[in-house]
């Protein structure tokens, strides 16, 4: 994954995916378990905290539980074909990795992941890692839980029977920008000076740049153009993807998990 030299700007983000990023509701139990990962699944899911990073010379603050935290920085941290397109800038995700670690206790056995995705194997993703993956020869204990994701859980419910590839990738792609990328009414007018539009502004041209797109849009200053350019791109990516991926529209459809970031706790013995 290559890195990019823009800045999001982080506390504009996190409005976005705030409100919806709420309770939290256990998945399944997953295909190995146990005492230990439960807990610290359950501490995770309980757990409030406040995380202080800083941003253009600025504190901010975050306040959740730590599964929300987590669904926060995954979000803020979302890739196009592992492109990244709104990175977590200042220190709010190394802030967030430093407290999940410290109630874990154990970093060095304990791995935490907090992932998103329209759908398992989708080329839009996000995801935070808190802790080194465990060895391939040893025995591991995973218990999972889901928290409420902002992209946007109406994707799904608006995903009517109707409609083939490109129908459905629309929606999904229609509702992924209109989360990630912000309007006018937060700033995003790409003409307009001041940090937090520049940051918009970058936000734009990374997810640009990582479909492929070119800068028309953005040289114009037209938001509008820009944004609408963006989601006919993702929606052809999309389309793209699901025609190799599923056998049928109405597969694709249910394959959907777009209102959910789901936290996995990876547990293991030296």
């Amino acid at each position: 994954m290559r890195a990019i030299s823009t800045v999001l700007d982080v506390a504009v983000f996190l409005l976005l995916v705030s409100a919806a990023v709420g309770t939290v509701v256990y998945a399944p139990t997953p295909v190995a378990s146990g005492p230990a990962v439960e807990q610290t699944a359950e501490v995770l899911a309980t757990t409030t905290a406040t995380v202080e990073y800083d941003l253009r010379q600025e504190q901010r603050r975050a306040h959740g539980t730590l599964a929300t935290l987590l669904a926060k920085a995954a979000l803020a941290n979302t890739t196009v074909s592992d492109v990244p397109v709104t990175t977590v800038s200042g220190t709010f995700g190394s802030a967030v990795r430093r407290r999940v670690r410290a109630t874990v206790r154990a970093p060095n056995r304990t791995q935490v992941t907090a992932v998103w995705r329209p759908y398992r194997g989708a080329p839009v993703e996000g995801r935070v890692a808190v802790g080194s993956p465990p060895p391939s020869a040893v025995d591991v204990s995973v218990a999972t839980l889901q928290v409420p994701s902002p992209v946007v859980s109406t994707a799904a419910r608006s995903a009517g029977p109707a409609g083939g590839y490109r129908d459905l990738a629309g929606r999904v792609a229609r509702r992924v920008t209109e989360t990630l990328l912000p309007s006018t009414s937060h700033g995003a007018a790409l003409g307009q000076s001041g940090p937090r539009a520049a940051a918009a502004a970058s936000r734009y041209r990374s997810m640009a740049d990582a479909l492929g797109l070119d800068a028309t849009p953005f040289s114009r200053g037209d938001v509008a153009g820009a944004h609408s350019s963006i989601a006919g791109a993702l929606t052809r990516r999309l389309a793209t993807d699901m025609r190799t991926r599923f056998e049928s529209p109405a597969g694709a459809r249910d394959a959907l998990r777009t209102g959910t970031v789901t936290i996995a706790v990876r547990r293991w013995e030296p």
